[in-house]
């Protein structure tokens, strides 16, 4: 398989704050669609409006 990099802004992927979230409790580690969409991928977070981003 792949090893897929997914690349993040500092406040993160908007699908981090998408429900359904476990007891209904909001947490960006835990949303049940970031889960989905990003299973098995490994993630960086990159400003790049910064010098040392670009």
């Amino acid at each position: 398989g792949a090893d897929v990099i997914k690349v993040e802004p500092p406040t993160g992927d908007e699908s981090r704050r998408l429900g359904p979230f476990p007891d209904d409790e909001d947490d960006p580690e835990a949303s049940g669609i970031f889960q989905y969409l990003n299973t098995n991928k490994r993630c960086v977070t990159l400003d790049a409006t910064t010098p040392a981003g670009r």
